[in-house]
């Protein structure tokens, strides 16, 4: 995926973004017509998912491809979640998970 996104580094990343979660819903569909219809709630928080964690992200990751090779993007894509605890133990705070 970073491979061809560099490849389409002179594409306007906001279109990469929107075209590629697009045709992943669309090829989803068959999926949600066996599933039940979200409450409003339930769908206000997929919606918020979908924009900030899901668009947001890719958006960046898709604007950084332009001027960072896909290598170091995937090492620091790959590095982010390994990262994650150590983040967590310098900031000095417990997860509410990890809290007797």
């Amino acid at each position: 995926m970073l491979i061809y996104l560099r490849v389409l580094r002179d594409v306007p990343a906001n279109w990469l973004t929107v075209w590629n979660h697009l045709l992943g819903g669309l090829i989803l569909v068959p999926l949600l017509l066996t599933l039940h219809a979200p409450t409003g709630p339930q769908f206000v928080t997929l919606v918020c998912f979908a924009v900030f964690q899901m668009g947001l992200a890719y958006w960046l990751i898709a604007k950084g491809l332009q001027s960072v090779s896909p290598q170091e993007a995937g090492t620091i894509t790959l590095l982010e979640p390994i990262l994650n605890p150590v983040w967590l133990t310098w900031s000095r705070r417990t997860p509410k998970c990890l809290t007797p």
